[in-house]
């Protein structure tokens, strides 16, 4: 018996005409990642199957539909775009008016009063913009900080988080944004806004399907003098 009688084989089969092996388990039998016979001691050869054999004993669910009629469905698209499109237009406007008065008043205050008041006004003017967009984040809106992008992709990913679309994390966000952008912060404006759009998609979504994904289910629960119960699914 040579050493070659003892080890495991790998017989690749890529052409089967019955066709019951798909392209990949044949890819995998291949490159050795899955063995077709393996000799015996005695020689004779054992089946020992594929890592496939596993792969087809898992079965997915078919697709999970919300059946929300069609009208609701582009009605949510479209309210959800043209409401975004109206907030960027308005964000873009007062941000650039906010920048054009506050360099006005820079000039204004550099051809009155001279360069040292010049620059102490137009360094009060952003402070007090900083300021501001400090205490709206800690004081009303701490879901707000920051562009939300990484929440965003976490919530698109499926994670439920806790609080982050809501009305208050919107405006707070908007209002922050415009105040960073005219305080004359490195940051930009699109991070922020793509949250904001999934953020309003949200709000949207909430009120305009929520009677159609609402429904009365009967709880029989011992003891309980409730016997209907609402359940919604979200």
């Amino acid at each position: 018996m040579t050493a070659r009688d003892t080890t495991v084989q790998f017989l690749p089969r890529r052409y089967l005409a019955d066709g019951d092996i798909s392209w990949f388990q044949s890819m995998l039998e291949t490159v050795g990642l899955g063995s077709d016979r393996q000799r015996s001691p005695n020689g004779s050869g054992s089946s020992t199957g594929t890592p496939m054999r596993g792969l087809r004993r898992i079965k997915t669910s078919g697709p999970q539909t919300h059946n929300l009629p069609f009208g609701v469905m582009w009605g949510i698209t479209l309210i959800t775009a043209v409401s975004m499109a109206l907030i960027n237009f308005c964000t873009i406007y007062i941000i650039g008016f906010a920048v054009e008065w506050k360099f006005q008043t820079l000039q204004s205050m550099l051809d009155s009063r001279g360069i040292a008041m010049g620059i102490l006004g137009f360094t009060g003017i952003c402070s007090f913009l900083a300021l501001c967009c400090t205490l709206l984040i800690h004081g009303l809106a701490p879901g707000a900080g920051g562009s939300g992008a990484p929440e965003n992709k976490g919530y698109l990913n499926g994670n439920h988080i806790e609080g982050l679309f809501t009305v208050q994390n919107l405006i707070g966000r908007a209002c922050a944004t415009m105040l960073a952008n005219v305080a004359g912060y490195p940051v930009g404006r699109e991070g922020p806004t793509v949250t904001m759009g999934s953020n309003l998609a949200y709000l949207i979504t909430h009120v305009m399907a929520m009677p159609f994904v609402r429904q009365w289910v009967d709880v029989n629960t011992p003891g309980s003098n409730c016997s209907a119960a609402i359940m919604i699914d979200e």
